[in-house]
């Protein structure tokens, strides 16, 4: 009896093995999940109660945006805010563009350009998490992006299906725009192969609103000075 026990359970290993990696790979997608809602939620709760004017420059920065020092090396930095209404996309935006920082957030390429300066900021996102309705956007879709140096707006000139190798898409010129990129199709199961890209220029600008007399100066402002962790 016991040896035909034995004989079961052996028999029933490989679908016991695959259940469990499906009850990991669960729980590493709710974990991963619940770190971006909480990274959004917390830097939006930020950002709506100080304002973007009260995040503190970081020595260095280029003029036409300030982007704040983390408090934790492992927290990214708060660069600011997109939102695209047409494709209903209303997203944080952080420094970086490492695996981390786009499981939490839009991440800003480093060395690209910070909105409102000189040139384009280039924007990455996941096609299944912030950018996954990034498809809807067409030529003529008004963009906006808050950051400590005000709120800027965009205009999308022209959308690109690109390969991923076609590093051009990033280069810019002395015009302010944006580049946003995401992997396409956006249903590809796997790796996709190829990349979508969205470009934009900058139309206007509102400048960071003045701290009235005597408001006192809250510090440099990231998520992770505000409880990332939910």
């Amino acid at each position: 009896m016991r040896r035909l026990a034995v004989v079961r359970l052996e028999a029933r290993a490989p679908e016991l093995l695959l259940a469990g990696a499906g009850l990991l790979c669960l729980a590493w997608w709710v974990a991963s999940v619940h770190a971006a809602d909480s990274f959004q939620r917390n830097a939006t709760r930020a950002i709506e109660s100080e304002g973007a004017a009260s995040i503190a420059v970081a020595p260095g920065t280029p003029a036409g945006g300030e982007l704040p020092v983390p408090a934790d090396a492992a927290t990214p930095a708060l660069v600011g805010r997109i939102e695209i209404p047409t494709a209903e996309i209303s997203a944080i935006i952080a420094e970086g563009a490492d695996a981390r920082t786009l499981r939490l957030a839009i991440g800003h390429l480093p060395g690209s350009a910070l909105p409102g300066s000189p040139g384009r900021s280039v924007l990455a996102g996941h096609r299944d998490t912030f950018f996954r309705r990034l498809g809807r956007v067409r030529p003529g879709d008004p963009i906006r992006v808050t950051t400590a140096a005000g709120s800027f707006r965009y205009r999308v000139v022209a959308t690109h299906i690109v390969s991923p190798r076609a590093v051009q898409v990033t280069r810019t010129g002395p015009n302010p725009g944006l580049i946003l990129i995401t992997c396409y199709p956006f249903q590809f199961l796997g790796a996709a192969p190829l990349r979508f890209v969205v470009v934009a220029a900058q139309t206007g600008r509102e400048p960071r609103p003045a701290r009235t007399s005597g408001e006192p100066d809250s510090g440099t402002l990231t998520a992770g000075a505000r409880g990332a962790a939910g």
